[in-house]
This record gives C-alpha cells, sequence and structure tokens, in this order.
C-alpha cells in the first residue's frame, strides 16, 4: 500500500471518527433537551462509524485480498447486530431496529472503501506518469 493511500485511509479514519463520536454527543445532549432533535441525528453516526472502522483496518492491512473482504465483513458485523436487535429485542447497537440503519451501515463502509479504492488508484496514475 502507497502512501498516499494511507494517509488517505488516515484522513478518513480521524474526519468519520470525530463526526460519529460528535454526532453521539449531540444526541446525548438531544436527549437532555439541552439541544433540540434534528432528524440527520440518528443516522450520521451510523454512517460514519462503520466508514472510521472501515478506514483503520483498510489502512493497517497490507494484504490486498483481505481488503476486498474488510468492508464486507464490517457491514455484515453491524447488519447482524442490528436484526438481532429485531429478533433478539434487545438493544445491541445501542437503540432499535430501523432498516434504514441497514443502509447507512453499507453506506459508510461503501464510502470507506470507495476512498480507499480512488487513492490507491490515483497513486498508481502518478506512478505511470513518471
Amino acid at each position: 500500500m502507497s502512501k498516499f493511500n494511507k494517509i488517505a485511509n488516515g484522513i478518513s479514519t480521524v474526519v468519520n471518527g470525530i463526526l460519529a463520536f460528535g454526532n453521539e454527543y449531540m444526541q446525548y445532549l438531544a436527549g437532555k433537551g439541552e439541544i433540540e432533535y434534528q432528524p440527520f441525528m440518528g443516522y450520521l453516526s451510523d454512517l460514519t462509524y462503520p466508514a472510521a472502522l472501515t478506514s483503520l483496518w483498510l489502512k493497517t492491512t497490507n494484504n490486498p485480498k483481505m481488503q476486498k473482504f474488510i468492508p464486507i465483513l464490517w457491514g455484515s458485523y453491524f447488519t447482524i447486530g442490528e436484526f438481532a436487535e429485531k429478533i433478539l429485542d434487545t438493544p445491541i447497537n445501542g437503540g432499535t431496529y430501523d432498516p434504514k440503519d441497514i443502509a447507512c451501515y453499507w453506506a459508510g463502509v461503501g464510502l470507506a472503501y470507495g476512498i480507499h479504492k480512488l487513492s490507491s488508484r490515483k497513486e498508481k496514475n502518478l506512478e505511470s506518469k513518471l
């Protein structure tokens, strides 16, 4: 993996992580009544937390074959947790079952994998021009 690719994955990890934890804090404040709840608060963490974890794992994994399965691993993990909430009627992912959450999980891992692939492609294009 190239240096540019690692930097891109690192930035994706940090930005998505900050957005996820910031959104969770805003939900906490909304629950206490200190700020007004906004509809995006229910889904922003569902998008950015899986993206942060996927980017982190893509950054630390050097095996290209394994990198293809990392988004599937995290998307499946969160999806199974969401279905377990429905089946077991217990808050595993911290809430209640919502099919829109599943779409957000997969969009998040897709976003992270897209950043990973685009940054690796850009590095290959730069190398071929030199």
